[in-house]
Protein backbone atom coordinates (compact mmCIF):
# COMPACT_ATOMS: atom_id res chain seq x y z
CA UNK A 1 0.00 0.00 0.00
CA UNK A 2 1.67 3.36 -1.01
CA UNK A 3 1.86 6.64 1.20
CA UNK A 4 -0.25 9.47 0.40
CA UNK A 5 2.08 12.55 0.39
CA UNK A 6 0.42 15.73 1.14
CA UNK A 7 1.78 18.92 -0.46
CA UNK A 8 2.57 21.11 2.38
CA UNK A 9 0.80 24.32 2.95
CA UNK A 10 1.90 27.46 2.79
CA UNK A 11 0.85 31.06 3.28
CA UNK A 12 1.93 31.93 -0.36
CA UNK A 13 -0.70 29.31 -1.75
CA UNK A 14 -3.23 31.57 0.11
CA UNK A 15 -2.06 34.91 -1.07
CA UNK A 16 -1.54 33.61 -4.78
CA UNK A 17 -5.82 32.79 -4.41
CA UNK A 18 -6.07 36.29 -3.50
CA UNK A 19 -4.00 37.56 -6.44
CA UNK A 20 -5.48 35.47 -9.30
CA UNK A 21 -9.84 36.07 -7.42
CA UNK A 22 -9.11 39.48 -6.34
CA UNK A 23 -10.33 42.59 -7.02
CA UNK A 24 -8.21 45.72 -7.94
CA UNK A 25 -8.81 48.67 -4.80
CA UNK A 26 -7.48 51.65 -3.70
CA UNK A 27 -6.50 51.39 -0.09
CA UNK A 28 -7.21 54.37 2.17
CA UNK A 29 -5.19 54.22 5.64
CA UNK A 30 -7.55 56.24 8.52
CA UNK A 31 -5.76 58.53 10.93
CA UNK A 32 -7.78 59.83 13.90
CA UNK A 33 -8.72 63.86 13.57
CA UNK A 34 -6.88 66.13 15.94
CA UNK A 35 -10.11 68.02 16.21
CA UNK A 36 -11.59 65.62 17.83
CA UNK A 37 -11.68 66.76 21.95
CA UNK A 38 -11.08 64.67 25.47
CA UNK A 39 -14.84 63.26 25.30
CA UNK A 40 -14.48 61.90 21.94
CA UNK A 41 -16.62 64.74 20.01
CA UNK A 42 -15.33 65.90 16.77
CA UNK A 43 -15.65 69.43 15.15
CA UNK A 44 -18.61 69.39 12.42
CA UNK A 45 -16.76 72.02 11.19
CA UNK A 46 -13.46 71.14 10.82
CA UNK A 47 -11.99 71.60 7.38
CA UNK A 48 -9.64 68.87 7.39
CA UNK A 49 -12.05 65.54 8.38
CA UNK A 50 -15.66 67.48 6.97
CA UNK A 51 -16.81 66.12 10.66
CA UNK A 52 -16.18 62.25 10.35
CA UNK A 53 -13.13 62.45 13.03
CA UNK A 54 -11.01 61.01 10.43
CA UNK A 55 -8.41 61.71 7.95
CA UNK A 56 -7.53 59.50 5.08
CA UNK A 57 -4.62 58.87 3.21
CA UNK A 58 -3.44 56.37 -0.11
CA UNK A 59 -1.40 53.63 1.23
CA UNK A 60 1.81 54.14 -1.18
CA UNK A 61 3.95 51.26 0.50
CA UNK A 62 3.48 47.92 2.63
CA UNK A 63 5.31 44.88 3.96
CA UNK A 64 5.45 41.37 1.81
CA UNK A 65 7.18 38.48 2.09
CA UNK A 66 7.34 36.08 -1.12
CA UNK A 67 8.67 33.15 -1.97
CA UNK A 68 10.81 31.95 -5.21
CA UNK A 69 13.65 29.75 -6.54
CA UNK A 70 16.92 30.64 -8.05
CA UNK A 71 17.55 30.18 -11.23
CA UNK A 72 21.23 29.88 -11.18
CA UNK A 73 22.26 33.51 -12.55
CA UNK A 74 24.13 36.29 -10.71
CA UNK A 75 21.06 38.74 -10.73
CA UNK A 76 17.58 36.93 -9.37
CA UNK A 77 15.31 38.40 -12.02
CA UNK A 78 12.06 38.72 -10.06
CA UNK A 79 9.66 40.59 -12.68
CA UNK A 80 7.40 37.41 -13.32
CA UNK A 81 6.57 37.75 -9.41
CA UNK A 82 4.92 41.37 -9.94
CA UNK A 83 6.32 42.79 -7.46
CA UNK A 84 7.89 46.00 -6.90
CA UNK A 85 10.75 46.59 -4.46
CA UNK A 86 10.62 49.83 -2.40
CA UNK A 87 13.63 48.26 0.39
CA UNK A 88 14.63 45.18 1.33
CA UNK A 89 14.31 43.69 4.92
CA UNK A 90 16.13 40.13 4.31
CA UNK A 91 16.21 37.30 1.91
CA UNK A 92 17.07 33.86 3.27
CA UNK A 93 16.93 30.32 2.11
CA UNK A 94 14.71 27.10 2.97
CA UNK A 95 17.27 26.46 6.20
CA UNK A 96 17.18 30.60 7.45
CA UNK A 97 20.07 30.81 6.12
CA UNK A 98 20.60 34.74 5.28
CA UNK A 99 21.87 35.57 1.84
CA UNK A 100 23.82 39.62 1.92
CA UNK A 101 22.47 41.20 -1.13
CA UNK A 102 24.68 43.49 -2.98
CA UNK A 103 22.34 45.48 -5.02
CA UNK A 104 18.72 45.72 -6.38
CA UNK A 105 16.32 47.11 -8.35
CA UNK A 106 12.40 47.56 -7.90
CA UNK A 107 11.87 43.84 -10.33
CA UNK A 108 15.43 42.09 -9.37
CA UNK A 109 18.32 41.07 -6.83
CA UNK A 110 21.82 40.63 -6.93
CA UNK A 111 23.12 38.45 -4.08
CA UNK A 112 27.00 39.43 -2.74
CA UNK A 113 27.66 35.30 -3.97
CA UNK A 114 26.11 33.54 -6.61
CA UNK A 115 23.63 30.91 -5.04
CA UNK A 116 22.92 28.01 -7.43
CA UNK A 117 20.11 26.84 -9.40
CA UNK A 118 16.81 25.61 -7.79
CA UNK A 119 17.00 26.75 -4.32
CA UNK A 120 14.60 27.66 -2.55
CA UNK A 121 14.34 31.19 -1.18
CA UNK A 122 12.11 34.25 0.97
CA UNK A 123 12.05 37.76 0.18
CA UNK A 124 11.27 40.10 2.78
CA UNK A 125 10.74 43.42 1.40
CA UNK A 126 8.73 46.84 0.91
CA UNK A 127 6.38 46.63 -1.40
CA UNK A 128 6.03 50.39 -3.74
CA UNK A 129 2.64 50.66 -4.72
CA UNK A 130 4.51 54.12 -6.70
CA UNK A 131 5.05 53.93 -10.45
CA UNK A 132 6.23 57.10 -12.28
CA UNK A 133 5.58 57.61 -15.82
CA UNK A 134 7.10 60.22 -18.41
CA UNK A 135 5.79 60.95 -21.76
CA UNK A 136 2.85 62.21 -23.93
CA UNK A 137 -0.30 63.14 -22.65
CA UNK A 138 -3.83 64.24 -24.24
CA UNK A 139 -5.83 67.43 -23.97
CA UNK A 140 -9.15 66.38 -23.97
CA UNK A 141 -11.14 69.31 -23.79
CA UNK A 142 -12.43 71.63 -20.94
CA UNK A 143 -9.34 71.94 -19.21
CA UNK A 144 -8.97 68.00 -19.10
CA UNK A 145 -5.65 66.32 -19.33
CA UNK A 146 -5.89 62.53 -19.85
CA UNK A 147 -2.40 60.77 -19.24
CA UNK A 148 -2.19 57.54 -20.62
CA UNK A 149 -1.36 54.85 -18.02
CA UNK A 150 -3.71 52.16 -18.23
CA UNK A 151 -3.96 48.34 -16.47
CA UNK A 152 -2.79 45.96 -19.01
CA UNK A 153 -6.09 43.50 -19.30
CA UNK A 154 -8.55 42.51 -21.81
CA UNK A 155 -10.39 45.63 -20.62
CA UNK A 156 -7.44 48.32 -20.60
CA UNK A 157 -9.25 50.17 -18.11
CA UNK A 158 -7.35 52.29 -15.31
CA UNK A 159 -6.45 50.94 -11.51
CA UNK A 160 -5.04 53.54 -9.37
CA UNK A 161 -4.33 57.51 -8.87
CA UNK A 162 -2.29 60.05 -9.71
CA UNK A 163 -0.68 61.19 -6.33
CA UNK A 164 2.36 64.01 -7.92
CA UNK A 165 3.12 65.65 -11.06
CA UNK A 166 6.56 67.07 -11.44
CA UNK A 167 6.05 68.39 -14.51
CA UNK A 168 3.27 69.22 -17.56
CA UNK A 169 5.09 71.21 -20.52
CA UNK A 170 2.71 72.28 -23.88
CA UNK A 171 5.91 71.70 -26.08
CA UNK A 172 3.41 73.37 -29.17
CA UNK A 173 3.42 76.92 -27.00
CA UNK A 174 6.39 75.83 -25.06
CA UNK A 175 5.50 76.80 -21.67
CA UNK A 176 4.74 75.03 -18.19
CA UNK A 177 1.33 74.64 -17.52
CA UNK A 178 -0.45 75.24 -14.43
CA UNK A 179 -1.59 72.06 -12.50
CA UNK A 180 -5.34 73.12 -10.29
CA UNK A 181 -5.90 69.56 -9.17
CA UNK A 182 -5.21 65.65 -10.07
CA UNK A 183 -7.42 62.56 -9.85
CA UNK A 184 -7.31 58.84 -11.47
CA UNK A 185 -5.41 59.82 -14.18
CA UNK A 186 -6.67 63.19 -14.99
CA UNK A 187 -5.51 66.35 -14.66
CA UNK A 188 -7.14 70.01 -14.02
CA UNK A 189 -5.47 73.30 -15.42
CA UNK A 190 -6.42 76.68 -16.11
CA UNK A 191 -4.27 77.57 -18.59
CA UNK A 192 -5.78 77.67 -22.32
CA UNK A 193 -4.75 74.78 -24.58
CA UNK A 194 -5.60 73.40 -27.73
CA UNK A 195 -6.55 69.33 -28.61
CA UNK A 196 -4.08 69.42 -31.10
CA UNK A 197 -1.04 70.42 -28.99
CA UNK A 198 1.69 68.68 -28.27
CA UNK A 199 1.71 68.07 -24.29
CA UNK A 200 4.16 66.37 -21.88
CA UNK A 201 4.36 64.98 -17.95
CA UNK A 202 6.25 63.43 -15.47
CA UNK A 203 4.02 62.45 -12.86
CA UNK A 204 4.01 59.12 -10.51
CA UNK A 205 0.96 57.14 -9.94
CA UNK A 206 -0.40 54.60 -7.20
CA UNK A 207 -1.46 51.34 -8.74
CA UNK A 208 -4.01 49.66 -7.45
CA UNK A 209 -3.91 46.69 -4.54
CA UNK A 210 -5.49 43.24 -5.11
CA UNK A 211 -8.03 41.83 -2.15
CA UNK A 212 -10.78 39.37 -2.11
CA UNK A 213 -13.64 40.61 -1.04
CA UNK A 214 -16.27 38.27 -0.89
CA UNK A 215 -20.54 38.31 -0.14
CA UNK A 216 -21.85 37.31 3.11
CA UNK A 217 -24.86 34.67 2.64
CA UNK A 218 -27.39 36.58 4.84
CA UNK A 219 -28.19 32.56 6.59
CA UNK A 220 -24.65 33.40 7.94
CA UNK A 221 -25.44 36.51 9.75
CA UNK A 222 -27.75 34.53 11.73
CA UNK A 223 -26.21 30.90 12.40
CA UNK A 224 -22.84 32.61 12.60
CA UNK A 225 -22.34 34.68 15.56
CA UNK A 226 -18.72 35.84 14.49
CA UNK A 227 -20.22 37.52 11.80
CA UNK A 228 -21.61 41.30 12.48
CA UNK A 229 -24.84 41.89 11.85
CA UNK A 230 -23.98 45.09 10.09
CA UNK A 231 -21.01 43.63 7.80
CA UNK A 232 -22.24 43.74 3.98
CA UNK A 233 -19.10 41.86 2.79
CA UNK A 234 -15.64 40.42 3.92
CA UNK A 235 -12.42 41.11 2.65
CA UNK A 236 -9.02 38.87 2.56
CA UNK A 237 -5.84 40.24 2.38
CA UNK A 238 -1.78 39.33 3.06
CA UNK A 239 -0.83 39.03 6.32
CA UNK A 240 1.80 41.78 6.40
CA UNK A 241 -0.76 44.33 5.35
CA UNK A 242 -1.58 46.63 7.97
CA UNK A 243 -5.16 47.19 7.41
CA UNK A 244 -7.66 48.25 10.29
CA UNK A 245 -10.79 49.66 12.09
CA UNK A 246 -11.81 52.68 9.82
CA UNK A 247 -9.40 52.26 6.64
CA UNK A 248 -11.73 52.74 3.46
CA UNK A 249 -11.61 50.53 0.36
CA UNK A 250 -12.37 51.84 -2.85
CA UNK A 251 -13.26 49.16 -5.75
CA UNK A 252 -12.22 50.44 -9.12
CA UNK A 253 -13.23 47.65 -11.23
CA UNK A 254 -17.20 47.63 -10.10
CA UNK A 255 -19.65 50.34 -11.22
CA UNK A 256 -22.96 50.86 -9.38
CA UNK A 257 -25.72 53.52 -10.71
CA UNK A 258 -27.26 56.61 -8.39
CA UNK A 259 -29.43 58.79 -8.79
CA UNK A 260 -29.93 61.86 -6.51
CA UNK A 261 -31.26 65.08 -6.34
CA UNK A 262 -28.62 68.18 -5.09
CA UNK A 263 -29.12 71.90 -4.59
CA UNK A 264 -26.47 74.03 -5.94
CA UNK A 265 -24.82 76.88 -4.53
CA UNK A 266 -22.14 78.08 -6.23
CA UNK A 267 -20.11 77.20 -9.10
CA UNK A 268 -19.63 73.46 -8.26
CA UNK A 269 -21.21 70.40 -6.01
CA UNK A 270 -19.82 67.65 -4.94
CA UNK A 271 -21.19 64.25 -4.05
CA UNK A 272 -21.70 62.48 -1.37
CA UNK A 273 -19.53 59.78 -2.92
CA UNK A 274 -15.61 59.44 -3.19
CA UNK A 275 -15.27 57.90 -6.82
CA UNK A 276 -17.45 58.85 -9.57
CA UNK A 277 -17.33 56.96 -12.94
CA UNK A 278 -19.63 58.76 -14.99
CA UNK A 279 -21.86 61.01 -15.25
CA UNK A 280 -24.99 59.63 -16.96
CA UNK A 281 -27.75 62.79 -16.83
CA UNK A 282 -27.87 65.83 -15.23
CA UNK A 283 -31.43 67.82 -15.53
CA UNK A 284 -33.40 70.35 -14.15
CA UNK A 285 -36.42 72.26 -14.52
CA UNK A 286 -35.58 73.12 -17.65
CA UNK A 287 -34.20 69.99 -19.61
CA UNK A 288 -31.05 68.26 -19.47
CA UNK A 289 -27.92 69.79 -18.71
CA UNK A 290 -24.57 69.38 -20.39
CA UNK A 291 -22.36 72.08 -19.87
CA UNK A 292 -20.64 70.38 -16.95
CA UNK A 293 -16.95 68.71 -16.01
CA UNK A 294 -16.68 66.24 -13.65
CA UNK A 295 -13.58 66.73 -11.59
CA UNK A 296 -11.89 65.34 -8.74
CA UNK A 297 -13.50 62.00 -9.02
CA UNK A 298 -16.74 63.70 -7.06
CA UNK A 299 -17.26 67.14 -8.11
CA UNK A 300 -19.08 69.59 -10.95
CA UNK A 301 -17.63 72.17 -12.21
CA UNK A 302 -20.35 74.04 -13.97
CA UNK A 303 -20.10 75.94 -17.08
CA UNK A 304 -22.39 78.95 -17.89
CA UNK A 305 -25.85 77.56 -16.55
CA UNK A 306 -25.75 76.84 -12.83
CA UNK A 307 -28.84 75.37 -11.68
CA UNK A 308 -30.62 75.86 -8.76
CA UNK A 309 -31.99 72.44 -8.08
CA UNK A 310 -31.40 69.53 -10.18
CA UNK A 311 -31.49 65.51 -10.92
CA UNK A 312 -28.01 63.75 -11.32
CA UNK A 313 -28.27 59.97 -12.44
CA UNK A 314 -24.46 58.83 -12.41
CA UNK A 315 -22.32 55.41 -11.94
CA UNK A 316 -19.97 55.31 -9.13
CA UNK A 317 -17.05 52.99 -7.80
CA UNK A 318 -18.24 51.32 -4.75
CA UNK A 319 -16.53 52.11 -1.47
CA UNK A 320 -16.43 50.03 1.96
CA UNK A 321 -15.17 50.83 5.37
CA UNK A 322 -13.45 48.13 7.58
CA UNK A 323 -15.40 47.40 10.79
CA UNK A 324 -13.21 44.80 12.47
CA UNK A 325 -10.60 42.18 12.21
CA UNK A 326 -12.02 38.69 12.66
CA UNK A 327 -11.00 37.12 16.06
CA UNK A 328 -9.23 33.99 14.41
CA UNK A 329 -5.62 33.35 15.11
CA UNK A 330 -3.70 33.42 11.88
CA UNK A 331 0.28 32.79 13.00
CA UNK A 332 -0.17 29.13 13.34
CA UNK A 333 3.44 27.29 13.03
CA UNK A 334 5.25 30.77 12.83
CA UNK A 335 3.97 31.72 9.79
CA UNK A 336 1.98 34.68 8.69
CA UNK A 337 -1.38 33.62 7.26
CA UNK A 338 -3.50 36.31 5.46
CA UNK A 339 -6.33 38.00 7.20
CA UNK A 340 -10.13 39.12 7.19
CA UNK A 341 -11.61 41.89 8.10
CA UNK A 342 -15.21 42.88 7.60
CA UNK A 343 -16.62 45.91 5.82
CA UNK A 344 -19.29 47.97 5.36
CA UNK A 345 -20.49 49.69 2.07
CA UNK A 346 -18.93 53.88 2.78
CA UNK A 347 -20.20 56.37 0.19
CA UNK A 348 -19.55 59.96 2.78
CA UNK A 349 -15.54 60.26 2.98
CA UNK A 350 -13.32 62.82 2.02
CA UNK A 351 -15.85 65.68 1.16
CA UNK A 352 -18.70 67.04 3.22
CA UNK A 353 -22.54 66.41 1.71
CA UNK A 354 -24.27 69.27 -0.01
CA UNK A 355 -26.91 66.56 -1.05
CA UNK A 356 -30.16 67.97 -0.37
CA UNK A 357 -32.23 64.35 -0.95
CA UNK A 358 -30.38 61.09 -1.24
CA UNK A 359 -33.28 58.19 -2.81
CA UNK A 360 -31.16 54.67 -2.74
CA UNK A 361 -31.48 51.22 -0.75
CA UNK A 362 -28.24 50.19 0.04
CA UNK A 363 -27.50 47.49 -2.10
CA UNK A 364 -26.57 43.91 -1.32
CA UNK A 365 -22.52 43.25 -1.99
CA UNK A 366 -23.95 40.49 -4.34
CA UNK A 367 -25.09 43.09 -6.31
CA UNK A 368 -21.55 44.37 -7.35
CA UNK A 369 -20.01 41.27 -8.58
CA UNK A 370 -18.15 39.98 -5.08
CA UNK A 371 -17.18 36.04 -5.39
CA UNK A 372 -18.08 33.13 -2.87
CA UNK A 373 -15.20 32.92 -0.72
CA UNK A 374 -12.44 29.99 -2.11
CA UNK A 375 -11.42 30.32 1.51
CA UNK A 376 -14.42 29.57 3.25
CA UNK A 377 -14.16 26.72 5.90
CA UNK A 378 -10.61 26.52 5.71
CA UNK A 379 -8.86 26.15 9.04
CA UNK A 380 -5.44 26.06 7.87
CA UNK A 381 -3.21 29.12 9.10
CA UNK A 382 -6.70 30.43 11.62
CA UNK A 383 -8.98 30.71 8.24
CA UNK A 384 -12.38 30.61 8.91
Amino acid sequence: MGIMQMRPSSPSLWEESIDRRGQHVLWYSASACFCMSDNGRVDPNCPRCYGKGFTYSPVRSTRRIVWGVTDGKATLDLTSMKIHIKSINRVFLAADQEIVIQSFTSTSITPAVQIKKGIRFTLDYEESFENTYSGTCTYIGRGLIDVPIRLVNNQNYFAGALVEVAELQNVTKGKSMKIDAIWGNKILTSDACDETDELTVVCTYLKAAKFLITSINPKSKIENNMVLQQADAMMSFPGTFHIGRGDVIVLQMAEMKETMIGYNEGDSFVFPFQSIATILRVEDKYGEITDYTLVRENEILWGLRKPDRFSCTFAYHPAFTVLDDLPTVRYSENKIWPKRVFLKKFSTFLHSSRMLSLESVDADASDIGLLDDPLKDSEQGGLL
